[in-house]
């Protein structure tokens, strides 16, 4: 029989005997696992990254708000180099 290796486990199938649904079956829990264990790990990127700009946006608002806004008391204007 022909084919390419398979692989459950720590049993290795060489050229697909043996190879079967059990076989298909465990390549497909494995790629689930892997999606899963990605989605959760940008899932903790997006939570960190993300919700602590959004939290430093509110505070300079809530800062600015104090203050009474931005005030520009003189205009400079840069040399062109």
């Amino acid at each position: 029989m022909t084919g390419t290796p398979c692989v459950t486990g720590d049993l290795l199938h060489q050229f697909g005997e043996g190879c079967g649904s059990t076989c298909r079956t465990s390549m497909k829990a494995f790629h689930i696992k892997r999606i899963s264990l990605f989605l959760f790990a940008s899932l903790i990127v997006y939570a960190t990254f993300f919700t602590e700009k959004a939290r430093l946006d509110r505070e300079v608002k809530r800062l600015c708000a104090i203050d009474g806004g931005i005030r520009v008391y003189e205009k400079v204007t840069l040399p062109a180099v």
